[in-house]
């Protein structure tokens, strides 16, 4: 591939990454606010240890799909580096 298609794909999979953190930010925060409402009620306990349980499993799978992204950015980020070696002639 050329250089400009490497850094074609480095910005894709950026923005990609920037959106899953964002995902996870908000995940994290949601899970963390059914753990707290599980632990100050008494008569709803099922109904947010149920969110609790939602809340985790939606990060654990945002989680993977960072690693997937981080994995195909930091492939594409050598071949970039590589690209631009060739290029450069050194």
């Amino acid at each position: 591939m050329t250089i400009t298609n490497e850094a074609a794909y480095l910005y894709v999979y950026s923005k990609k990454l920037i959106a899953v953190n964002k995902k996870i930010h908000s995940l994290r925060e949601e899970g963390q606010k059914a753990v707290q409402r599980l632990h100050q009620t008494a008569d709803q306990k099922q109904k947010y240890q149920h969110r609790s349980q939602k809340a985790a499993e939606k990060l654990r799978k945002a989680m993977e799909e960072k690693q997937t992204i981080l994995g195909k950015l930091h492939r594409h980020q050598v071949a970039f580096a590589h690209q631009l070696r060739k290029e450069s002639g050194t």
